[in-house]
């Protein structure tokens, strides 16, 4: 056998295995066939075989590397695909309009179209969604061109397109295609604004309750999934936490509860997210390992339901909470929820508030991390800093959002011009009297430790698995370098021009370290477990850095806890 039919033998190996979802073995077999020969073939499938292993990086250079050799509409395709997954959006829309130069293919206008849409060119965006819709109807592609045509003020167009993207999903659902609460829950939200646009309040709140009786936000589970409770020594949980700890990980552990009525009022809060502050690290896990157990259970008819949630993840629409809050009013199912977390992310969160202590008969805790005001202020400009490309780009998009940067503590706080309402700071009445701010707890950003109080306490009360989390979610550290982003100087710059603007006046008014310190005071943990051996969870739930999950037994985690498949 000669060097080119052993070279073919290996590519013929490594296209079985991409086909069967092998990736890692199928890069194995492109690279041993390209040892021998360079060939299209093989730097073809080796490239998308690493772009499916989320190589990318490596997979734009064999790309390149394969259309030196050959032009192909698909290699340009794959290109254009991985340089997209590193959000290189303008490099993207480039190789997505080679692609369509040599092959006019729907899945091309719809990465182009979402492209230009990231890189916040939307009339081109809508353009490009319009001719991928000619090609094949889509969802999905209806609901962004509803955003791009939202964006551009079109709102009659962009509410046909979101009733469009409605009706597709329904096929969908009649079809029995996989889609997600969580694309009705955004497209409704964004139906909703849609409508606010058009004068419509009233139709903008129905949309969403009609939503929610669609898709029902209680889980039913059995949170255990038939186990039984872990016996441990509490030994071995603090020499477990010392372990994960050096892996950048924490250990949230879940004590078995037995009828400690003290906890009754654990079992649900209320957590006002403000942006930059650790909300992700704090509220995120809590409302997936909901979510991810709900999953498991829709594909398991064995495991019978025996506890009911509610998790609602970020509430960034005030027309939401306001469906939402009318919603539990009228369920008399969600009085016997046996635990609920609500995050409130730039809406108002009172009305709401007082309907879900109505519904369940005692008052949800509020919970709310914070952080010193500049270093939010600054963190918030350079996270939005890194998806510019000019400072006329980066003034833009904080007049569109100026919320979030404009006294946001202040506003998320004190439900402060949040309704809607786009008016300035000072033309606002200071305080509200009913605002008062010992009924919430204030926990510093960087106070690891009560804030594991509190997440080990609520998942005790709510009997939810044990969870094993990478300490900073969603840090700016972790994510990538983005090309072409504004330097730390002009944000220091953006920095200086907003806090003469006032965008500070009202946050720094606030003794956020009098409120930390009054918090810590009057916490009253519930003492769970004061013997030498206790009773964990039987389960345990684990969010990594990427914040992929998954769900383990805790003998398992015990026995082997410095795995790197949890990391």
């Amino acid at each position: 056998m000669n060097s080119f039919e052993q070279a073919k033998i290996f590519i013929s190996s490594g296209e079985e295995n991409y086909a069967n979802g092998d990736y890692s073995k199928a890069i194995f077999e492109f690279r041993r066939s390209l040892a021998i020969i360079e060939n299209w073939s093989a730097y073809f499938g080796l490239a998308w075989s690493l772009l499916k292993n989320e190589d990318y990086i490596e997979a734009i250079n064999i790309f390149k590397k394969s259309i030196e050799l050959h032009e192909d509409w698909n290699a340009y395709f794959g290109l254009a695909s991985a340089l997209y997954n590193l959000t290189y959006y303008k490099e993207a829309v480039e190789y997505f309009e080679k692609s369509l130069e040599l092959k006019q293919e729907y899945i091309s206008y719809k990465g182009l179209g979402l492209s230009l849409f990231n890189d916040r060119q939307y009339e081109k965006a809508a353009i490009i969604f319009r001719k991928s819709l000619e090609l094949m109807e889509d969802g999905n592609i209806y609901y962004k061109l509803g955003l791009a045509l939202d964006h551009n003020k079109k709102f009659i167009e962009s509410h046909e397109a979101f009733n469009n993207s409605i009706k597709e999903l329904r096929k969908s659902l009649f079809n029995q295609i996989n889609f997600s609460n969580k694309q009705y829950f955004d497209l409704y939200e964004n139906l909703s604004d849609n409508y606010c646009k058009l004068n419509r309040s009233k139709s903008a709140i129905r949309a969403l309750e009609i939503n929610l009786n669609q898709c029902n936000p209680i889980s039913f589970i059995d949170t255990c999934q038939g186990m039984k409770y872990f016996i441990v020594e509490n030994e071995e949980i603090q020499k477990l936490n010392i372990s994960l700890r050096s892996k950048g990980m924490q250990f949230h552990p879940s004590f078995e509860s037995g009828n400690d009525k003290s906890l009754i009022k654990w079992r649900y809060f209320m957590y006002l997210h403000i942006p930059k502050c650790g909300g992700t690290s704090f509220f995120y896990p809590l409302n997936r390992v909901i979510e991810y157990l709900s999953e498991i259970q829709s594909n398991n008819s064995l495991v019978s339901n025996k506890n009911s949630f509610i998790a609602t993840g970020n509430l960034k629409n005030h027309n939401y909470v306001n469906a939402l809050s009318n919603w539990i009013s009228r369920n008399n199912n969600f009085k016997n929820v046996d635990g609920g977390i609500f995050t409130p992310h730039g809406s108002t969160w009172r009305d709401l508030y007082q309907n879900i202590s109505k519904a369940v008969n005692t008052q949800p805790r509020i919970i709310c991390s914070v952080r010193n005001p500049y270093e939010r202020l600054l963190s918030q400009i350079k996270m939005y800093a890194q998806m510019c490309s000019s400072v006329d780009s980066l003034l833009d998009w904080i007049e569109d959002d100026f919320m979030d940067f404009d006294n946001c503590m202040y506003r998320y706080i004190f439900d402060y011009g949040l309704n809607g309402d786009l008016v300035t700071i000072d033309n606002q009445i200071l305080i509200d009297k009913n605002n008062k701010l010992e009924d919430i707890d204030f926990i510093s950003m960087s106070d690891e430790d009560t804030s594991a109080k509190f997440k080990t306490t609520f998942l005790s009360a709510s009997s939810l698995p044990n969870i094993l989390q990478y300490s900073r979610l969603n840090s700016s550290n972790d994510r990538q370098c983005i090309k072409g982003k504004l330097t730390a100087e002009v944000s220091q710059i953006v920095f200086q021009e907003l806090s003469k603007k006032g965008f500070l006046k009202k946050d720094e008014n606030i003794n956020f370290n009098k409120l930390i310190s009054e918090t810590k005071n009057r916490l009253d943990f519930p003492l769970l477990s004061n013997d030498k051996i206790t009773a964990i969870h039987p389960l345990t739930f684990i969010i990594d850095k990427n914040m992929h999950c998954s769900l383990i037994s805790t003998k398992e985690l015990f026995e082997n806890p410095i795995s790197n498949n949890y990391y």
